[in-house]
């Protein structure tokens, strides 16, 4: 079975047990974007070998360091490091060897292996003069660039050694720090070899040393004449001519061999031979679906004698749908993935169509062009399909949070910057958070480089204090047929609504004048009232509660906004207000509460009176995604009341909830109305048996100790008395029209003025206009009631007025500098000057054909799928601090061949697996071992 369904429900996710649960967010610390990549261990010498054991996939290979293997493929103990670190034992290391049932790692005692290093690369020291990215650049970077770099802030008596202008020019002292030709003479050579602690460098302080052979590569540089070159990951890639490989013997069966094949060449080294059939399918099956092949394909391999057998067995893993899921797994990683929102209660969230549709594009070979820019910009695109605007779930996977007390600016900018440097480590394969609070301290990103590109991401629709569901915006997730259902309800509702109002539009002068005393018309009841809450502040004028009644105590610092009328509260699931204990709810006794609630969350406790433990004696009304759970508790849940409304409450407006009990001590006493209707109920348990009485507080905002409510409440009323259909009724529209018809007929919208045309209709209208009303609304309820059960994602959307991006002083949110606009760093290729600053422009600029870093970064992920480490081996570092490239020519010649290709990511891993180099066997033999 897959390991990731590429169909099907909502929160599904990574396999875990043999079932597949939703992947739920790991409590890890945010990415901290700085320099703090790997640095290279030692110079990149030519030997890196790659090794295995006998018996399993993969042995030792003779041939210069492809690749060495990422976390989860390396046979190395505790603490060992590459080739050229000083340790004790080193490792040969064997790409996808986790992947193999037997694993015997091989080791080559340290002075063997460093005699054969030293005797390989002697030759080549003599000839061939160093390479500044090679064998300086990694130097100055991990010892000097800190204080000496890119970072004028950080800067040390301005002096920068990234720049050779700069690094040449003669000091104030008439010292210069590097003369070409003369280290003798090189200020930078006397300060590193100095005997006094005060002047050497780098300083004690900065827990830093320079190694004897890293002073004199640094001296040989200087003599040979202190050449710089620019990065090479900042240079368009070139794609170079394939080597010429004189030898008939070598095995060559695509052009990457002829890169590995020339390079062994210089080494007297030859390519391991291939492995055998069995060996050959497992791995391929396994880099490529994910999965070991079945009996039946492996059966089907076997047999098949023709010269292209393996290559029609790759065509048929990269035609699975196995092969999207296994794609996924690695983006969905990358994309920081996951089915629940991270921060605080880490409430479940649905991005799952989002994943599903990376699988899908995965498996149809969508040009990785198209995918980056239906990812980042899917919503900016003209005429933008549902399936371009589900592709933006790929900006909503960062974490977010509903805590409340958070300020929400801060925390909307934390999302921005998660999205940025998100994006910049998936495409341009850098760190740029770093420049976030200063200049990058290793690469040419300015701060004001970093707030160029948050621009980009600085004008989604979007809040830091999110509700815990699923935070806005979202869309309906619909299939074919699901939208012709819809097609089809919304005409049969747009139908009976014309219908409806052509009857009533003779009515509007008998409305108006009806609208004028309307409001004497309509009461609530106020015979035996307990206790009213209102949520004024005061600033409203409004006829404030009876006096006599108890008040409410506000818990945990409640905020409050316009209502229904006047003031509401609003909570975030950590406020709530209490009554006192007084307040007779009963078994034996009729009451009724009502209240108006406009909910953020599917699940909240809206009001209680209710233990917190032990029996938790009481009474509680749950809110469940629009259905109502009443519990009255004796003790639970041998002697109780439980109901549960049978129909969902639609639309996210305001709704009054009454529950009203006639003290019967039975199930049947129960009556629910929903904005001034009965609503049927499903009967859970009816064992109640003793009182529900208790010395808690009624809490309005919280069923006890927890489950808080997060959305609005107003208008809170208890009453000691049942109420019937008719008084529930005119309760309701008493209460939501109270507001309305304080307004001119003018000033109401076409929602107010529909509700005050439903109430007059209802009450005053003829038989044929009530039964035109309730068409209507019968038409309206299913079609709400049908999008309702559609699944949503969370998606990008544009604000209509993007917000004025400034750089912020330290990266504090209330610390904002100058004003910048959107634009990409100033050391990689301009944005084209009719490009648009939003989004959209940067997925184009990115995905541009001579764009430095994208095709690089993606090959680089793919040689990673196949081989267990990328040909540079820091995945997600290509600046300064990152590894160099074990081939660069052949990543260059790679990267140029993807964009001709038209970004076709199943022909580069067809490439990369029928290559001689991916075939080789593991099996280790004596004469490889010495």
């Amino acid at each position: 079975m897959a390991f990731l369904h590429a169909a099907g429900s909502p929160r599904r996710g990574a396999r875990q047990g043999g079932t597949l649960r939703p992947r739920r967010r790991s409590r890890r610390k945010e990415r901290s974007g700085g320099g703090g990549a790997a640095t290279p261990s030692g110079p990149q010498g030519p030997l890196r070998a790659l090794a295995g054991r006998d018996g399993c996939e993969r042995a030792p290979r003779t041939i210069p360091r492809l690749l060495s293997t990422g976390d989860h493929h390396r046979f190395r103990p505790p603490g060992a490091g590459g080739l050229f670190n000083r340790r004790a034992r080193l490792p040969l290391f064997c790409p996808s060897c986790c992947r193999d049932p037997v694993r015997p790692a091989v080791f080559i005692p340290a002075p063997l292996l460093a005699a054969a290093a030293c005797a390989a690369t002697a030759t080549l020291c003599a000839a061939e003069p160093l390479d500044y990215n090679r064998d300086i650049r990694p130097i100055l970077s991990d010892k000097c660039f800190k204080c000496h770099g890119p970072d004028a802030a950080a800067r040390e008596a301005k002096l920068r050694l990234d720049v050779r202008a700069e690094a040449l020019a003669e000091r104030r002292s008439g010292a210069i720090p590097i003369v070409p030709g003369k280290p003798d003479l090189s200020e930078l050579v006397q300060r590193i070899e100095s005997r006094f602690a005060d002047e050497r460098m780098p300083p004690a302080d900065s827990n830093v040393t320079l190694a004897a052979a890293e002073i004199a590569t640094l001296r040989r540089w200087i003599a040979e004449g202190a050449a710089y070159r620019p990065h090479w990951a900042f240079s368009t890639p070139v794609q170079t001519a394939l080597p010429r490989i004189p030898n008939p013997k070598a095995n060559i069966e695509n052009p990457i061999d002829r890169f590995i094949f020339a390079r062994l060449e210089k080494e007297n080294l030859t390519l391991s031979p291939a492995a055998d059939k069995p060996t050959l399918l497992r791995r391929v099956a396994l880099d490529l679906t994910g999965l070991p092949p079945s009996p039946a394909a492996l059966d089907e391999f076997l047999a098949d004698i023709r010269p292209d057998a393996y290559e029609r067995a790759v065509d048929r893993l990269l035609a699975s749908p196995r092969y999207g899921e296994r794609m996924a797994t690695d983006w969905l990683d990358a994309a920081r993935y996951a089915d629940s929102n991270g921060f605080f209660r880490d409430n479940t969230r649905q991005i799952w169509p989002w994943r599903d549709w990376v699988i899908g594009a995965f498996n149809r070979n969508v040009p990785f062009d198209q995918f980056t820019v239906e990812q980042l910009a899917g919503d900016l695109l003209p005429d933008a399909t549902a399936e371009q605007k589900i592709a933006t779930g790929f900006n909503r996977n960062h974490m977010v949070t509903g805590e409340t007390g958070i300020i929400d600016e801060e925390y909307r900018v934390e999302y921005v910057a998660d999205r940025l440097e998100t994006t910049a480590s998936v495409w341009l394969g850098l760190t740029v958070g770093c420049a976030r609070c200063h200049d990058h301290k290793f690469d040419p990103i300015s701060q004001r480089d970093y707030y160029q590109l948050f621009a980009f991401f600085n004008s989604g629709v979007e809040k830091g204090l999110v509700s815990p569901d699923d935070p806005p915006p979202v869309m309906d997730v619909t299939t074919p047929a699901q939208r012709a259902e819809l097609e089809a309800l919304r005409e049969k509702r747009t139908a009976a609504e014309r219908a409806f109002a052509q009857l009533t539009e003779p009515l509007k002068p008998a409305i108006a004048e009806w609208a004028r005393g309307a409001g004497e018309e309509l009461t609530v009841p106020r015979a035996q009232l307990v206790a009213h809450v209102d949520f004024e502040t005061g600033s409203v004028p409004r006829a404030p509660a009876d006096p006599r009644l108890p008040r409410a105590s506000e818990k945990g610092g409640v905020y409050y906004e316009a209502g229904l009328v006047g003031q509401a509260a609003r909570f975030d699931g950590m406020q709530h207000f209490e009554l006192p204990p007084e307040i007779p709810l009963d078994a034996d006794k009729p009451w009724t509460i009502g209240l108006w609630v406009k909910p953020s969350a599917s699940l909240v406790g809206v009001i209680s009176k209710i233990e917190p433990a032990g029996d938790r004696r009481g009474f509680e009304l749950i809110w469940a995604k629009g259905q109502l759970q009443i519990n009255l508790v004796d003790r639970w849940v041998v002697s109780a009341i439980e109901v549960v409304t049978k129909d969902p409450i639609k639309g996210a407006d305001w709704h009054q909830l009454i529950v009203s009990y006639d003290g019967s001590g039975q199930a049947a006493g129960l009556r629910v109305f929903a904005d001034g209707l009965e609503i049927g109920v499903s009967v859970v348990r009816d064992s109640l048996r003793g009182p529900i009485t208790n010395r808690e507080p009624v809490r309005i905002g919280r069923r006890d100790s927890g489950l808080g409510f997060y959305g609005q409440l107003d208008e809170v009323r208890l009453l000691a008395a049942v109420v019937t259909p008719a008084i529930a009724r005119e309760w309701f529209w008493s209460e939501r029209l109270r507001g309305i018809l304080a307004l001119a007929a003018e000033q109401r919208d076409a929602r107010q003025a529909k509700l005050v045309l439903d109430c007059y209709v209802e009450r005053h209208g003829d038989p044929a206009t009530r039964a035109a009303s309730a068409l209507a609304e019968s038409a309206r309820s299913v079609d709400e009631a049908f999008r309702a059960r559609l699944p949503k994602t969370l998606v990008m959307q544009e604000v209509a007025a993007p917000p004025v991006t400034r750089l912020l002083k330290r990266g504090q949110y209330d610390a904002p500098g100058e004003v910048v606009t959107a634009d990409v760093p100033s050391f990689l290729p301009p944005l084209g000057a009719d490009a648009p600053r939003n989004r959209l422009g940067l997925a184009r600029w990115l995905t541009s054909p001579g764009h430095p870093l994208t095709a690089r970064v993606e090959v680089n992920r793919r040689w990673l799928q196949c081989f267990g480490e990328g040909l540079v081996a820091t995945l997600s570092d290509f600046g300064s601090q990152g590894e160099m490239p074990s081939h660069l020519d052949l990543l260059d010649w790679l990267a140029v061949r993807f964009v001709e290709s038209g970004w076709d990511v199943k022909q580069l891993l067809r490439l990369i697996v029928t290559s001689a180099t991916y075939r080789q066997s593991s099996v280790a033999t004596p004469a490889l071992l010495q």
